[in-house]
């Protein structure tokens, strides 16, 4: 093109140059004059700039042609990355994964230890349960759901407007005002309460009815409203999730009495999951630890031989159940499992949808030991986590439910004292 473009150009200055010479040959004697002379030149250029102009055009076209037989002839490119779209038929299995729930020893546990604390004869009205993150308290609380959906089915048919299980999650969502306003709320909304918004709050003052604003209801106006609704709906158990949020609520012992005042006028047994900060609340009163029982979700213990064995257990269940066609041999590694996840079922678990994402992601789903590395919590995340457990555990220790004043040598002396002989006369007497 560059080449084409100099002729031309040059061609351009011969017709400029000869312009006087064929001026001369057209039938006209002596020089011609400056209006004719623009004239021509501007002529010519117009023609030599177009000349150019089309023998650039045709040379890009060239070019561009070159180009495109020279990109047919080269095969193009894959991407380099390993990483992979997932279809909907990989995308189900990986949820299926992630739903998945084991129920394993230390949760059943639990779940014995508290369904004769929720019977209506049990003095017990509060009931905590707390555990190191990542134990299990969200599958655990699922499985309780389930179980108490289960108990009370019956009850369920014989009385179709009874609400005997409700269950709310104590969150906060940055905004510290009418903390138990909004708790209420969420709880009479679980209890299906019909025409709320049109309901007016009242109080009785001096044995008159004095009704309050519809629109500004009272944390007092809800907390009436909530009473009435347990009653009239026969609630038997109140799930609050998430309840060492309750901390926030105001003062340990002002939330621990609102709470154990709600039992007292409903009859209704609260059962509160949480954290080991959950134990800030329960331990403000003799009279709030009286019928209050804490039941702690135990982590496994990778140098205890039935730990382990429950444990690995565990492994072998979701390496079974395992989303990708290739499955790697955990159980091969269980103790080390056990160590890396802090004995917690749902760091486990965490561990192993983390590793199963990687692996589906992987071109052909091929398993790579390496994603191990990334599946497990960072060092300084665990050491975190660790210390945090230990130093809950350490709380709540002498606190937890079967904690008995009695040592084992005390225990066996009264077993065997109320199975004696001496004991069967004096009891026949």
């Amino acid at each position: 093109m560059q080449l084409c473009g100099s002729l031309a150009r040059g061609a351009l200055k011969l017709s400029i140059e000869t312009i006087p010479i064929m001026t001369q040959t057209n039938g006209r004697k002596g020089a011609i004059t400056q209006d004719e002379l623009d004239d021509t030149l501007e002529q010519v250029t117009a023609s030599a700039v177009a000349d150019i102009e089309d023998e650039d055009e045709h040379e890009d076209q060239d070019e561009d042609e070159a180009e495109d037989r020279h990109a047919r002839r080269k095969p193009k490119a894959k991407p380099k990355s390993y990483m992979t779209k997932l279809n909907p038929e990989q995308q189900a299995r990986q949820l299926a994964f992630k739903n998945y729930r084991i129920t394993h020893p230390a949760l059943r546990a639990v779940v014995a230890d508290m369904l004769p604390l929720l019977m209506i004869g049990a003095e017990t009205n509060v009931i905590a349960v707390t555990g190191a993150t990542g134990v299990g308290k969200s599958t655990l609380t699922k499985v309780m759901l389930q179980g108490l959906v289960d108990e009370f089915d019956p009850l369920m048919e014989e009385d179709r407007s009874a609400v005997h299980l409700v269950y709310v999650e104590a969150r906060r969502d940055g905004n510290s005002r009418n903390l138990f306003g909004r708790l209420y709320r969420k709880l009479i909304a679980q209890l299906h309460e019909p025409g709320m918004e049109k309901k007016v709050p009242f109080s009785i003052v001096d044995g008159r009815m004095v009704m309050h604003s519809r629109t500004g209801s009272t944390v007092d106006d809800l907390r009436d409203i909530l009473e009435t609704c347990l009653r009239q709906r026969k609630t038997r158990v109140v799930v609050i999730d998430e309840a060492a949020q309750l901390n926030r609520f105001g003062k340990p012992e002002d939330v621990m009495d609102t709470i154990k005042s709600l039992a007292n006028t409903t009859g209704t047994k609260f059962v509160l999951v949480g954290s080991f900060d959950l134990f800030d609340i329960l331990e403000t009163s003799g009279q709030i630890a009286r019928r209050t029982a804490l039941l702690n979700m135990e982590r496994y213990d990778a140098e205890n031989a039935e730990d382990l064995k429950a444990f690995k257990k565990m492994v072998k269940s979701l390496q079974e159940n395992w989303p990708c066609r290739e499955k790697p041999n955990f159980v091969a590694i269980a103790k080390e499992l056990c160590v890396v996840s802090l004995g917690c079922v749902g760091l486990l678990k965490a561990f192993m949808l983390d590793a199963a994402n990687l692996q589906m992601r992987n071109a052909g789903e091929a398993w790579d030991p390496k994603f191990m590395l990334k599946a497990q919590k960072a060092m300084g995340l665990r050491s975190i986590i660790e210390d945090e457990i230990k130093r809950g555990e350490t709380r709540v220790r002498d606190a937890v439910y079967g904690n008995s004043a009695w040592d084992e040598a005390k225990f066996d002396e009264l077993v065997a004292r109320m199975t004696s002989s001496e004991r069967k006369k004096a009891y026949a007497i």
